[in-house]
């Protein structure tokens, strides 16, 4: 590992909508980096609160702060925008009520000269409770590792090289862009180095959790898309069982709700697809615990309906 460098510039990237109580926080924990060479790149997307107002207070102090003003198009099109109007070669993406560790740039920039792809673990907040998730590497591999472990697919708490993205974000996904980002881009970053360190928290808002939305058009597009991706990732045993999760999860959720008509349309659509894959994970490397639980909720779902009451 070579020493680190003050020479490597770095882009942070935020999409922001409708985050006044929180983006005070986010902007902050960046601010206080003991690494000060970057730019942050607030993406506005829409917000109807105060969230512009409060960017625009920081900006006032803070030259390397950028605000960018767009109509409520999503987060992968903010953050489209942010790569396209970033300066620096190396980005970063942050949520705009998530926050950074003091020492996640200094920490994660003195491998850029040796690696394309910098990891860290992250760590989840609800109120005063905190899951921490750093988990052994378990593959050399980008793509198999990033696939292999889902909880990777976000695009924060890495820091890349923005001139190996081949594919953008879908700007036509609001489920499962992340996961579509990986699958066309893994590969193009042969060299990743994952730090087993929590660098990252991530605020949990359950107020907004999917478990309150009504099935739609989000989750059909997400389950198709998953089974695009099947077709041209390298390890697709991994986004077959997450199409398996995701297709119980969603049968579960539209029985309890009583939408009869949506649930039998969604039943017919997938049913044949769930059942393929439930037997190729069964004869897949998966592990044997996964296997047990697609049992259970494959072949006696009534066991599963009752756990999930």
């Amino acid at each position: 590992m070579k020493s680190i460098t003050e020479d490597k510039f770095i882009s942070i990237i935020i999409p922001m909508f409708n985050s006044e109580e929180t983006i005070s926080r986010t902007i902050d924990s960046i601010l206080a980096q003991t690494y000060k060479n970057f730019e942050i790149i607030i993406v506005n997307d829409g917000s109807t609160d105060n969230s512009k107002e409060i960017v625009e207070s920081y900006k006032k102090s803070y030259k390397n702060i950028i605000l960018i003003n767009d109509k409520n198009f999503g987060p992968s099109h903010a953050r489209n925008i942010g790569i396209k109007k970033s300066k620096y070669d190396y980005i970063m993406f942050i949520d705009a009520d998530d926050t950074i560790e003091k020492t996640c740039l200094t920490d994660m920039v003195k491998y850029l000269d040796d690696y394309d792809l910098v990891i860290s673990g992250f760590t989840r907040i609800l109120s005063n409770k905190k899951i921490t998730y750093v988990p052994k590497l378990n593959s050399n591999n980008t793509e198999e590792f990033l696939i292999k472990n889902h909880i990777f697919w976000s695009p924060c708490f890495k820091l890349f090289n923005k001139n190996l993205i081949s594919n953008y974000f879908d700007e036509s996904l609001v489920i499962s862009e992340d996961l579509k980002f990986w699958v066309y881009n893994a590969k193009n970053f042969n060299r990743f180095k994952y730090i087993e360190k929590s660098y990252y928290n991530y605020y949990l808002n359950f107020q907004s959790s999917t478990a309150l939305k009504r099935y739609g058009t989000y989750e059909e597009k997400s389950l198709d898309e998953m089974i695009k991706l099947t077709n041209v990732c390298s390890v697709p045993q991994y986004i077959k069982q997450y199409f398996l999760d995701n297709y119980f999860e969603y049968k579960y959720r539209i029985k309890k709700l009583k939408l009869n008509s949506e649930y039998i349309k969604y039943k017919n659509k997938y049913n044949k697809v769930a059942k393929r894959y439930y037997y190729d994970v069964l004869k897949s490397n998966l592990s044997l615990k996964i296997k047990i639980k697609n049992i259970i909720k494959y072949r006696l779902n009534y066991l599963f309906n009752i756990i999930k009451k």
